[in-house]
């Protein structure tokens, strides 16, 4: 938001205007930082949930023991709950990759092997 000043202004009226715009200006920049501050726990909170929500389908784990198994691995490490959240999503999404390549490595060597007793591709088996 900008705010003009139109015409002339008689000295004395211009101090109150200019610390009226500081003002204005300070707010504006404190619901800004807030609004940051805002993003940036969200964010944390969706990294810590998703760290949170695999822990539950690897280790059949409910909600709360999940939170608490990451929390006392945050304890430990001595870091912040989101940034060992992250840290861990990472790792899994590494696992992952790496987990899905050597499968697709392994049906294409498949494809290629042939049955030793029809002489047809295994996959077709």
């Amino acid at each position: 938001m900008s705010a003009y000043v139109v015409g002339t202004i008689p000295s004395e009226r211009l101090t109150p205007v200019i610390e009226a715009a500081i003002t204005r200006f300070e707010e504006t920049k404190h619901l800004r930082d807030e609004l940051q501050q805002a993003n940036l726990k969200l964010d944390e909170r969706k990294v810590v949930e998703r760290a949170k929500g695999i822990l539950m389908r690897q280790r059949d784990l409910g909600e709360g023991e999940a939170y608490k198994m990451l929390r006392m691995m945050a304890m430990k490490r001595n870091m912040k709950l989101a940034d060992l959240s992250n840290q861990r999503n990472r790792i899994w999404l590494l696992r992952a990759r790496v987990k899905t390549s050597s499968q697709n490595t392994w049906h294409q060597h498949l494809k290629h092997q042939t049955c030793a007793f029809n002489k047809r591709p295994v996959s077709h088996l």
